[in-house]
């Protein structure tokens, strides 16, 4: 066991989250060809530009601010008879 391995899948995580939530993707070549042998995969590896999102953008396409901190966890209370 590694206890690397979910630290990396944590960090990959978080820099996804990050990447889809404040960028804008567009396909630099609209309707590339995929080649399916085994897996889909596009025929020119599929190049994006990416588009910085403002706050006032994300707020239009209703996107929210994430932090890496959570929020706490709201524990049910139990009364005693």
């Amino acid at each position: 066991m590694c206890p690397g391995k979910e630290y990396a899948r944590m960090e990959i995580l978080v820099f996804m989250n990050n990447l889809v939530k404040r960028f804008k993707w567009e396909a630099v070549i609209p309707h590339e060809n995929i080649i399916i042998d085994p897996m889909p995969v596009p025929v020119n590896g599929l190049p994006v530009h990416l588009f910085f999102l403002t706050k006032l953008e994300r707020r239009i396409f209703g996107i929210r601010s994430t932090s890496l901190t959570t929020p706490p966890v709201q524990r049910a209370t139990t009364r005693r008879t």
